[in-house]
């Protein structure tokens, strides 16, 4: 019985999400009203790279004539996420309630989205069918790309209520899709990538071996577990239960390199918004010239901003501080350590240099695509291809960490 319940529970679960998958796929398919690209393009030669700076590929709609309702994505809710997530951490701000920083990130997110959309507005791609005023069709335009953001929120908040994986479901569907998207874009198809591949046989090669180790890095380090002893004083009986706190060994899974490359889009954003505002500024010149991964300086910016987003998704994570003190409240502790916040310390430094270590790796394992890439062309988009692999494969493993658990509940009977 207790077994039969959560298997239909995570049957409900399953169909859940694929209900929500098949929506979604539905949203990315509806074009706007009125709204086409134009037949020749007005925008400047390095509009594309200032809309890739945004997280918002122009490139890979190169062949739709229509304008999407979702055309925005997850873009500009995951950044609302990370920096109120970052400002929390930052500035102590743990009392605020799930609601209000939910709420804090909706604004931020239809900033974000709003700054987006006028921007893909205003670049001359796109015009409208109805005769009327520029701005008025840029202002519906606009309020249904804030509305397309607001049904991906919604979905993914319902998916993580319902469904499976939460957010993550939904932002792996969405890098497939770009993925397959933008493939079609460049007019790449199977026959063709494999005849690339058989007259490329090293190169191919050595992108797969690459890719395989990649593999086997990220799952060692999701699996590898640093263990705390836990003891639980108990009042009935003179015995001790005793248990472990596991720490994997990479503690923000793939997404800390998401977060990085969100974090460092932003940056560079505003370096070049800036450039714009003070351009006898040699510092902000010299940012937005050379911030791009096709250069030295934006390379070690990317790195540099990864190893800082390991630590602290890491810690926004595993929260130390609300665990010391579930465990002084619940009576565990640490032999030989005190309750309370000597116990906080030795969570954080057990998780910061987990996190320390995993972020060696990472920037060890994209540093080589990426320096590679400024002396060998053939390789030069290998890293973009990199950071999506860890991505993909930091959320398939959380999604399989939780079908297996809902599906582990079969082997247990009930007592009575």
């Amino acid at each position: 019985m207790y077994s039969k319940r959560y298997a239909r529970l995570f049957e409900r679960k399953l169909s859940v999400s694929l209900a929500i998958l098949l929506v979604y796929i539905l949203g990315c398919n509806i074009p706007m009203p009125w709204i086409v690209r134009t037949a020749q393009k007005a925008a400047e030669a390095g509009s594309i790279s200032s809309f890739q700076a945004q997280g918002l590929d122009i490139s890979a709609y190169e062949g739709i004539s229509r304008v999407p309702i979702l055309m925005l994505g997850f873009s500009p809710w995951l950044r609302a996420k990370i920096i109120m997530q970052i400002v929390r951490i930052l500035f102590r701000l743990k009392n605020l309630s799930a609601s209000t920083m939910n709420l804090l990130s909706d604004f931020l997110a239809i900033a974000f989205g709003s700054y987006m959309a006028v921007t893909v507005l205003n670049s001359g791609y796109y015009t409208s069918t109805l005769a009327v005023s520029p701005l008025l069709w840029k202002l519906f335009a606009c309020v249904c790309m804030i509305t397309g953001l607001f049904v991906i929120i919604w979905l993914a908040g319902r998916n993580a209520e319902r469904g499976l994986g939460g957010s993550s479901f939904l932002i792996l569907v969405n890098i497939i899709r770009n993925l397959v998207v933008r493939w079609k874009a460049d007019g790449m198809t199977l026959a063709g990538v494999l005849a690339y591949l058989s007259s490329h046989r090293i190169l191919a090669a050595i992108g797969a071996a690459y890719l395989i180790i990649l593999l086997l890095l990220m799952v060692t380090m999701q699996r590898t577990q640093v263990r705390l002893e836990v003891h639980r004083a108990m009042i009935q009986s003179l015995e001790e239960q005793k248990s472990y706190f596991a720490v994997q060994l990479n503690p923000s899974g793939g997404m800390a390199v998401m977060f990085a490359s969100v974090v460092y889009e932003l940056l560079y954003l505003l370096s070049r918004n800036l450039y714009s505002v003070f351009p006898k500024v040699h510092a902000i010149r010299y940012i937005a010239e050379y911030g791009t991964l096709d250069h030295p300086v934006g390379i070690a910016s990317y790195l540099i901003v990864l190893f800082a987003m390991t630590i602290i998704f890491s810690w926004i994570t595993i929260d130390a501080e609300r665990i010391a003190d579930d465990w002084r409240k619940a009576g565990d502790y640490i032999i030989g350590v005190r309750p309370g916040k000597a116990t906080e310390r030795v969570i954080r430094r057990t998780v910061t240099l987990c996190s320390i270590f995993s972020g060696i790796v990472l920037m060890a394992v994209l540093a080589v695509p990426m320096v590679s890439g400024l002396y060998f062309t053939e390789v030069r988009g290998l890293h973009s291809l990199c950071i999506t692999f860890i991505i993909m494969t930091g959320l398939m493993l959380s999604l399989f960490d939780e079908a297996r658990m809902m599906l582990s509940f079969k082997d247990y009977t009930t007592l009575l």
